[in-house]
């Protein structure tokens, strides 16, 4: 059960991503089927997958950008959340289902808790930064949440701060559980030995995820720095899309090397990753974001902001620079010691990063920590 699941594949699914190559591989594993929300329910983009998939109709897409404290989305949650909890009740009621697995804490977990009341079916709840970073701080939804953890069988969470949060919240132990998603990588190009580098960014351009931010880093690096950057790409798209490409397009007008794209397939995004010689992740807020493992995935080093798990995960495996603080100014200083620095000196990392970040091993972990039986992978 989740709010996050693609009807097209652009680029532009964030977390559904995750989502759905979990469903691939648990479906795998499992009898399967998949509850998202969907504006039309003509199917996802025509295609066939190895598990049902049952839509319940929103009025737009993404959930995520609702905001229960504007007024104005109030009747398209409302509408969401009763079409939801209705398509969950009916397919439980139909299928008979052994577990329920909830790709969020909120809504979905409020519905896996639901149908766990009337129904006595056992859920299990992965929990994003959002459900506890925004929701736990409304009173109203922080109860509800915390009803919702304390009652599911198992609770995951993507990062160990979020389990140390989710923890304090329930007092429920979580497992951290990775989150990635599954990329076609054949090999990875060799990393350049000697400057100029290649740099490239890929994200919704949103004040969360930093864009903005690395826009004015950007502008503080100095000549000697840009000497050693054969090309920036900075691709995605989003709520500042015209803060971006004013700010970039300043610096094209200067002569500084720098292309602006749009959201990339996943094929597309594999050819970024591959082709640059470090990944820039600019958070401000953020776990561990998809980007970070698939950065990992393609071999390539990260210029990270202490936010979130980053600097655990970046530190752990040795695959990047971490910058000194969250802001342009510190974040450039941290691009000037990545092009100091040969981007091969972080392979050994990478490969055990790559690793750890793997779809099916984590989908097996979801199955142990659910206490559904594993087989094994076809």
């Amino acid at each position: 059960m989740t709010t996050s699941f693609p009807t097209d594949f652009d680029g532009q699914e964030a977390a559904g991503t995750f989502a759905f190559d979990m469903a691939m591989s648990l479906a795998r594993q499992a009898d399967l089927a998949v509850i998202a929300p969907a504006t039309s329910v003509q199917g996802v983009s025509g295609r066939s997958f190895p598990f049902e998939l049952a839509y319940f109709p929103v009025k737009s897409l993404p959930l995520s950008q609702l905001n229960p404290l504007n007024p104005f989305d109030w009747w398209r949650i409302g509408y969401a959340l009763r079409k939801g909890e209705e398509c969950t009740e009916s397919l439980a009621r139909a299928k008979g289902f052994d577990h329920l697995l909830c790709l969020w804490a909120l809504p979905s977990g409020f519905w896996g808790y639901k149908i766990f009341k009337k129904y006595g079916i056992p859920y299990s709840v992965w929990v994003l930064g959002s459900d506890l970073w925004t929701g736990s701080r409304i009173p109203l939804v922080r109860g509800v949440l915390k009803r919702v953890l304390q009652k599911s069988r198992a609770c995951l969470a993507d990062g160990p701060s979020l389990v140390q949060a989710g923890e304090h919240l329930s007092g429920r132990s979580f497992l951290f559980t990775p989150s990635a998603r599954k990329l076609e990588v054949k090999d990875t190009t060799p990393a350049k030995d000697k400057p100029p580098y290649r740099l490239a960014f890929l994200g919704r351009w949103h004040v969360n995820k930093g864009a903005d931010l690395l826009c004015e880093a950007l502008r503080c690096l100095s000549k000697e720095d840009w000497q050693k950057i054969e090309r920036l790409r900075f691709a995605g798209g989003g709520p500042l899309e015209g803060e971006v490409r004013e700010s970039l397009g300043t610096l094209q007008e200067a002569g500084y090397p720098v292309s602006v794209e749009g959201f990339k397939n996943k094929e597309e995004a594999v050819e970024l990753l591959k082709w640059a010689d470090y990944v820039l992740i600019p958070s401000r807020r953020d776990s561990i974001p998809v980007i970070f493992s698939d950065a990992m995935q393609c071999g390539s080093p990260v210029v990270v902001n202490p936010v979130g798990d980053l600097p655990f995960v970046v530190g752990k495996f040795d695959v990047g620079l971490i910058s000194e603080s969250v802001s342009a100014r510190a974040f450039a200083e941290a691009i000037a010691r990545a092009l100091a620095k040969c981007p091969a000196s972080f392979d050994k990392g990478l490969r055990e990063a790559a690793s750890f970040f793997d779809v099916e091993e984590i989908s097996r972990q979801v199955l142990l920590a659910t206490g559904m039986s594993v087989q094994s992978v076809c």
